[in-house]
């Protein structure tokens, strides 16, 4: 067999060409889909399950594109079609995953998802078919070369199959929603380099008064810690009508952060008045910032206290004002208890050390 020939029978006739063109077409919009959830009450389980902290949407709508793209290219530029050959083996490997996580995980079959794997056996059987044919061919004019070429190829494909559904084997997980929901609090209410290593924690109370004399300390040390490091404000409810104010402090640090400090002067002035603010007050408060009061949901913000407990209990932390310096690879860190110790020199001069470290 000539290298022409060869090359001949590994292209795909034109019907099985626009036949793996449409197949991949539908499994795009297939996970677009999905991805509206225009799916039915089935898919519904199927949607809590990441792949390496991916939606399987997510992964289809980046994948499918790119394989379908270069299956076009196939028409013009040859040597391309193996590859996406053995892309197509590994996404029915990782098919295989999630067709039996379905059946023994879930427990029900999701219409789109099983359509979405239809649609990917489509696509590939042109090109195993097209395997096959220069396989039989190449044993009816018996070169040992090209025997031994198209038996690399078969074991390639089998081997992407494999990674494919190894990958998927390794990478699907059931998403904790409840963590996913408290990780989220943690980073909508947080200030500054998220990038940073450094961490600082601000643990107040809205009734102490070491706290309120604090406030204006504050308001010009925060502004230069965040270009350094990741800055968190903590209600520690030392009082108890310190819980009255936390849904309106978390709301101000997650709708409101570019005007948080104008906010948070407004909060502290009222406390010092009242121990159960009002919706209309905080309202009041927020409009004369210019601003916009957002409600939680209850769900936020018990998610918030919960955290704030995790992180006083966590960082040890027994009375306010306080704030803790953390670097979050060493965990190693410093405490800084009380107006006297809590100033600018003393927050930098721990984020250098713990920096360094």
């Amino acid at each position: 067999m000539t290298h022409t020939s060869a090359e001949r029978l590994t292209q795909l006739s034109w019907g099985s060409f626009w036949i793996t063109t449409l197949a991949l077409l539908c499994a795009c919009a297939l996970s677009v889909a999905s991805w509206l959830n225009l799916c039915s009450q089935a898919c519904a389980e199927g949607h809590s399950y990441r792949i390496f902290g991916l939606t399987f949407e997510t992964v289809g709508m980046t994948v499918f594109p790119l394989i379908t793209l270069g299956h076009l290219v196939t028409r013009f530029y040859h040597p391309l079609l193996p590859f996406i050959g053995w892309c197509l083996c590994a996404t029915l490997g990782a098919e295989v995953v999630f067709i039996y996580l379905q059946k023994y995980k879930i427990g029900s079959w999701c219409p789109v998802c099983l359509s979405i794997a239809a649609c990917l056996a489509v696509a590939a059987f042109p090109y195993l078919y097209s395997y096959f044919k220069v396989f039989k061919k190449s044993l009816e004019h018996p070169e040992r070369g090209q025997i031994m070429h198209n038996i690399y190829r078969g074991l390639t494909g089998l081997g992407f199959f494999i990674i494919g559904f190894l990958i998927a084997f390794v990478g699907v997980v059931k998403e904790n929603r409840l963590q996913a929901a408290e990780n989220n609090i943690k980073d909508t209410i947080a200030f500054g380099n998220n990038a940073s290593q450094i961490e600082v924690y601000i643990f107040t109370d809205w009734a102490c008064p070491a706290c309120r004399a604090l406030e204006p300390n504050l308001e010009k040390i925060v502004p230069k810690v965040m270009s350094k490091a990741r800055v968190t404000f903590v209600d520690d409810p030392i009082h108890p009508e310190t819980l009255n104010y936390t849904p309106y402090n978390v709301s101000f640090m997650i709708h409101n952060k570019s005007n948080y400090f104008t906010l948070r002067r407004g909060l502290s002035e009222l406390s010092k008045n009242t121990k159960e603010p009002s919706d209309q007050q905080i309202t009041a408060i927020a409009t004369k910032a210019g601003q916009q009061y957002k409600q939680l949901n209850y769900a936020d913000v018990a998610l918030a206290n919960k955290y704030f407990t995790h992180l006083v209990s966590t960082l040890n932390v027994d009375g306010t004002p306080t704030v803790v310096v953390v670097n979050k690879n060493t965990q190693q860190g410093k405490k800084f208890s009380g107006s006297k110790k809590i100033t600018e020199e003393n927050i930098l001069k721990a984020i250098q050390t713990l920096s360094k470290d």
